[in-house]
């Protein structure tokens, strides 16, 4: 999930995600401000400035999934 600004919808979807152990991967651009209530649901953090690195990390860590 894109997180790196705070959506009531994304938080529900993530909710419903979390309810049904789907796991989560929360990306947010570098030095944006997400909501402190996805850090309980994420599994993974993934912290980006370009398009490009945000692919590269969201690859690597689907891997891990």
């Amino acid at each position: 999930a894109e997180v790196s600004y705070p959506s009531t919808g994304s938080g529900i979807e993530l909710g419903w995600a979390d309810s049904f152990k789907v796991p989560i991967i929360a990306a947010c651009k570098k030095n944006s401000n997400p909501s402190n209530a996805i850090s309980g649901l994420a599994r993974q953090w993934i912290e980006y400035s370009t398009s490009e690195e945000l692919v590269q990390k969201l690859s690597k860590a689907l891997k891990k999934l």
